[in-house]
């Protein structure tokens, strides 16, 4: 399956906001196939950046999926996995997202708004 997901200049997962490159990943060659500078800052537009390089899932770290970004994810029909940052991109064991990955998500993106992040 080919999976976009977001790491630093190491190919360590990253939450949306924080993430230097967009990465498409192929887990059953174990690797990877693409990679992009991430221009945006917003999980949302991340989210809407990792659609556009046609992956058949995302793999969103802990964090990064907060419910604009979920919502954007669902309607574009890929799958959507959860994983803890800091892992290398070729170590992930993604499972599937939950509400409560949201809801955690999206209290964390307005906490960090509010202390300008």
């Amino acid at each position: 399956m080919i999976i976009c997901t977001t790491t630093d200049d190491q190919y360590r997962l990253q939450i949306f906001p924080k993430a230097e490159l967009l990465v498409l990943y192929d887990d059953k060659k174990k690797e990877i196939v693409k990679t992009v500078k991430n221009t945006e800052h917003s999980r949302p537009k991340v989210t809407k950046k990792c659609i556009e390089l046609k992956p058949e899932a995302i793999l969103a770290p802990r964090g990064s999926l907060c419910y604009p970004s979920y919502v954007i994810a669902k309607k574009s029909g890929v799958k959507i996995l959860i994983d803890y940052p800091n892992k290398l991109v070729n170590e992930i064991s993604p499972w599937d997202v939950s509400m409560g990955e949201v809801v955690y998500s999206s209290i964390l993106a307005i906490y960090q708004r509010i202390i300008g992040f």
